[in-house]
């Protein structure tokens, strides 16, 4: 994928908990990210980071955690260049401003154990610093379900990881990306699948190989099977059961480039 063209890409992030309390682990969640252009064309989704007990606040700065770290995959892949303006856009200011302000302070004042989801935001801040010499990182606040597109398809994607129970990730390049941005015979699944095993990361994939998964929607883990979703109609998705074994040993035999 090459999007190095692009002086600026916007990432939208959502978090959703099906008790929307923002304080109290009580209630089911997920996270959902939508990267698009400035001019509202979808390239990147990803669904994922479910929890049975979590809050709404810990699902949106989750998002912003996992958009750091897409942008920083990027910036090491090539997809996107250094210098690149990447606008976290969010209908949470307590993420927002814990990422871009609040949390700063916290760590220099050593105060961030008093705070709310201090583990989130000692995850957040070292990738913060690093990603933001790399990039021009920039914030800004939407309001939720106001008809944003971006918001509005970052809520979608955080909902899906709750009704789909998507505890690692599901993430693609949307078709748009592919046919525009691809780089021939080839295309990113996306940072890594985690599900996998600590020990495999796949970094890219030979689409002639494997036609099923140059076609699929969404790769997804659940019941310890490795759910892959194929559109066999504009209005038709089928999803495929693979045991994660032999999802593993296929890769290896594709000869898709991982390493440990």
């Amino acid at each position: 994928m090459n999007l190095r063209h692009l002086q600026e890409v916007h990432i939208y992030t959502d978090g959703a908990c099906r008790g929307n309390d923002s304080t109290k682990s009580t209630s089911p969640g997920g996270t959902g990210i939508c990267i698009m252009t400035p001019a509202e064309e979808i390239l990147f989704e990803l669904s994922g980071f479910y929890e049975e007990s979590t809050t709404n606040n810990r699902k949106e700065v989750r998002g912003i955690i996992e958009a750091l770290k897409i942008i920083r995959s990027w910036v090491d892949q090539k997809i996107i260049n250094p210098g690149t303006t990447c606008i976290i856009i969010a209908d949470s200011m307590y993420a927002l401003n814990g990422a871009f302000k609040w949390m700063h302070g916290w760590m220099k004042n050593h105060i961030i154990d008093e705070k709310l989801n201090p583990d989130l935001w000692k995850e957040c801040y070292p990738l913060f610093n690093e990603v933001n010499k790399v990039v021009n990182l920039e914030w800004k606040y939407v309001k939720g379900h106001s008809g944003v597109k971006g918001n509005e398809r970052a809520d979608a994607l955080a909902n899906a990881a709750i009704d789909k129970k998507i505890e690692s990730q599901s993430f693609y390049f949307t078709d748009y990306a592919r046919k525009n941005y691809g780089d021939g015979d080839e295309f990113y699944v996306g940072q890594n699948l985690e599900y996998l095993g600590d020990d495999v990361r796949v970094a890219k994939i030979a689409a002639q190989d494997l036609k099923v998964l140059y076609q699929t929607r969404s790769i997804y883990e659940s019941d310890n099977k490795i759910m892959i979703e194929v559109p066999v109609h504009p209005h038709e998705i089928h999803t495929l059961a693979i045991d994660k074994n032999q999802f593993k040993e296929l890769l290896i035999k594709m000869g898709f480039v991982c390493q440990n």
